[in-house]
């Protein structure tokens, strides 16, 4: 019977590590006012897209205006008189203790008037960041302080994906590292790196933490990605090299067992193995065959042991489903 058949050599094969994670902000912070009052004006809605700096919202600000104003009249008018008792002493005509007290004043006075700046800068909400405002928690007229959250501001430049990593799967982890991630839309598939790998495992599930970071790309001012998206992530690792078979060649008999036939001085030779994974129609052989052999490839379904073959020369076909024989 004529039968086509494939030579066997070891292949490259790859390692494929595999994680399920889900897609969080790359920062994400809560906004708020640096000093207390009533909300005069709020310039932000949910789900606007804003720039680091902008103005998003201010207090009724008399009061502090007030305050600095106060302070800066009393430093403009303590001055004149430290600088000309200054002067005084320096003359002898008053002693330099008096002198030294009054420029002490000056100093309190221009440090309550930094003070009033720095509460009068409290009144302004500015956007610590460039992002997408994910909630608004308050309303004009409200009274706030800087313990009360008015919104939440989410980074969405980059993407944050954190996998669970065994002890033995850090080993191919390291800061730097390529990973591959897919979403349940194909199109989104993308690239991330490795940005931090915890140094403590989680207590219940006795894996580590390994944080992701992906860029992120915008449709007009729309994000690709979003948190709360499910991300499968994997990591490819070269493996060691590998028998691998079309599908099609391989066969299992009527006690389970799997074999192919062989082609060996012109008769066809059961050889009963093991098998691996399949990658892209073709199985990897662990047990039972050796580089060299002589693989039956087409017209195997026909064949018992020993019948006579003759080989016609053929290439390696890709794989495709095969009636197998359940007798060999």
């Amino acid at each position: 019977m004529t039968v086509r058949t494939e030579k066997l050599v070891q292949q490259a094969t790859v390692e494929r590590l595999r994680w399920t994670a889900t897609t969080a902000p790359g920062a994400e912070i809560q906004l708020t006012f640096k000093g207390s009052g009533r909300i005069k004006t709020l310039n932000f809605q949910e789900g606007a897209v804003v720039k680091a700096g902008d103005l998003l919202g201010t207090l009724v600000e008399e009061d502090y205006w007030s305050y600095r104003k106060l302070a800066q009249i009393q430093v403009r008018t303590l001055e004149p008189d430290a600088v000309r008792m200054q002067t005084l002493a320096g003359q002898d005509a008053l002693p330099q203790a008096e002198a030294d007290r009054m420029q002490g004043k000056v100093n309190v006075a221009k440090a309550q008037l930094r003070q009033a700046d720095v509460a009068l800068s409290g009144v302004f909400l500015r956007a610590p960041m460039a992002g997408v405002i994910e909630k608004k928690s308050v309303s004009e007229g409200d009274l706030v302080s800087p313990s009360r959250e008015v919104g939440t501001l989410l980074d969405l430049s980059r993407i944050r994906v954190v996998i669970p990593a065994s002890e033995q799967e850090l080993a191919h982890l390291k800061p730097g590292s390529t990973v591959n991630l897919e979403f349940s839309d194909p199109e989104k598939k993308t690239t991330g790196k490795i940005d931090h790998i915890s140094p403590l495992a989680d207590f219940k599930t006795r894996t580590f933490p390994v944080t992701i970071l992906v860029d992120n790309e915008f449709v007009g001012d729309k994000p690709v990605l979003r948190g709360g998206m499910k991300a499968i992530v994997t990591l490819e690792l070269p493996g060691p090299p590998a028998l691998r078979v079309p599908f099609s060649a391989v066969m299992r008999s009527e006690d389970r067992r799997t074999y192919v036939y062989l082609a060996r001085s012109g008769r066809a030779a059961v050889a009963y193995v093991k098998t691996g994974r399949l990658i892209h129609g073709r199985l990897e052989i662990l047990e039972g065959l050796a580089p060299g052999d002589e693989l039956v490839i087409s017209g195997q379904q026909f064949l018992r042991e020993g019948t006579p073959v003759s080989v016609r020369d053929g290439t390696p076909l890709s794989a495709r489903d095969g009636t197998p024989s359940l007798n060999p």
